[in-house]
């Protein structure tokens, strides 16, 4: 089996925590917003690893899960061994970011992870100085 069909489901992965975060939503009564990142208060970084994984509702989450999925895929498609720690960075860094200059309000879901996907797509793309 060839290293790249190892680690594509990694994002698909991802992607069914993120599903089954919005089940439980469902079924609990209640939202799971709370443990997201709450800006400038201390508390709100520990939403920074949740945050991601949580979101406002199914169109949120449908909206998220698209290029989410296909860039995630796409990383894992690299013949680089880099989309866990593309993810991990991607997590701290936009969380980070959101903490420091975020409004005054929970902020949940994984858009910010797929922009760095895309980012790095990108930019590996000019650096390798390849489509592929």
């Amino acid at each position: 089996m060839s290293k790249s069909l190892v680690r594509v489901p990694l994002a698909l992965y991802l992607l069914a925590i993120m599903w089954l975060v919005y089940v439980i939503e469902i079924v609990l009564p209640g939202n799971l917003n709370h443990w997201g990142i709450l800006p400038r208060e201390m508390s709100g970084l520990l939403g920074i690893p949740f945050a991601p994984f949580i979101h406002h509702g199914l169109w949120h989450l449908i909206g998220n899960s698209v290029p989410f999925a296909v860039l995630g895929v796409l990383i894992g498609l690299n013949e680089k061994n880099d989309i866990l720690e593309i993810t991990f960075l991607g997590i701290v860094l936009t969380g980070l970011g959101v903490w420091l200059i975020g409004s005054r309000a929970y902020h949940v879901g994984a858009s910010g992870l797929a922009m760095v996907y895309w980012a790095y797509l990108i930019a590996d793309g000019w650096f390798e100085r390849s489509i592929k």
